[in-house]
């Protein structure tokens, strides 16, 4: 039997135990990153209930609601949306901690046309941003479009622009029912 001074002078263990160390390092930041995206992605649903609910009135209240799989929103048409939309934007602009610049809302003839304004954020990064909460954008979506045909209105449709200080087309959303 090899004593332990023989064991550790083996280049052959040294490298396998660095291997070895090196797994349990990647297999501890992977579960650490896993929780932390888990985390920011819940707290990116409450925001976004938040937000829905500011966008068209909600038949749940804010503390029943808590994530946009649960809110109900009323009908509303894309006027109303709209309106509400314009009203709000202070606060969007406020949430986003300084990425978005501004944010206007208008209504086309089957619905809304919601353009966002920044001069932080580029195509990588609001595809970035989308790859990790798309559906949360998807799902607030579906829910004034669902919105704007309770209400009555044919064929809704809800389109983001998001552009650049320029005015130049970063990404474009189209959300049919």
């Amino acid at each position: 039997m090899k004593n332990r001074s023989e064991r550790h002078a083996n280049p052959k263990s040294k490298g396998k135990r660095r291997v070895k160390v090196f797994i349990g390092v990647l297999i501890t930041i992977a579960i650490v990153a896993f929780g932390a995206l888990q985390l920011e992605r819940y707290v990116v649903d409450q925001q976004a209930a938040k937000l829905v609910s500011a966008m068209a009135p909600a038949t749940t209240t804010k503390t029943t609601a808590g994530t946009i799989s649960k809110l109900k929103l009323a009908a509303s048409t894309p006027e109303q949306i709209a309106t509400r939309l314009n009203e709000n934007e202070s606060g969007l602009v406020a949430r986003s901690k300084q990425s978005i610049s501004s944010a206007e809302a208008s209504t086309s003839e089957n619905g809304i046309i919601y353009t966002i304004a920044t001069d932080k954020l580029n195509t990588t990064t609001v595809n970035m941003l989308l790859s990790a909460n798309g559906d949360q954008v998807k799902q607030m979506a579906k829910k004034i479009v669902s919105s704007m045909a309770d209400a009555g209105t044919n064929n809704p449709k809800m389109t983001i622009n998001i552009v650049d200080s320029n005015g130049k087309l970063i990404k474009q959303l189209v959300y049919t029912n």
